[in-house]
């Protein structure tokens, strides 16, 4: 995915970019160092989707927002069902497909300010969270 992402900010000609590879669940970045920290796709691949959640809050600065774009668990309750059968097999090409977004924000411990439906057939969660205290 980098060197995809190399080549397209090369064809591009965009300078301001820098690419680095790491663990999501341990940043290298210092505490408060952006003002927006996006993950689309991220939380149903990676293991601990809710230690990636706190580091992403951690590297946020006050003021600033953690913007998750993901497929959750539906609400209904058919669709929930056929998920969770899934889910033992999704994982074997590399994602869940019954995330729980509830127990995922409780787990997290933090308030979400806003969540949105995105994408057609709408399956997919944007959810947005706001660091506490004034921004930077």
């Amino acid at each position: 995915m980098l060197a995809k992402a190399g080549r397209r900010i090369a064809a591009q000609g965009v300078r301001n970019v820098d690419l680095q590879e790491m663990d999501a669940a341990d940043l290298e970045f210092e505490d408060d160092s952006f003002d927006l920290v996006y993950a689309p796709y991220v939380i149903s691949v990676v293991p601990d989707p809710v230690q990636v959640t706190r580091e992403m809050h951690r590297v946020c600065r006050p003021g600033g927002h953690v913007v998750v774009l993901n497929h959750f668990r539906s609400e209904n309750r058919l669709m929930a069902w056929a998920e969770r059968i899934l889910s033992p097999l999704t994982v074997h090409i590399g994602f869940k497909a019954d995330v729980d977004l509830p127990a995922f924000l409780l787990q997290t411990g933090f308030e979400p300010v806003s969540i949105e439906k995105v994408n057609i057939p709408r399956i997919w969660s944007l959810v947005t969270f706001r660091k506490e205290g004034p921004p930077a």
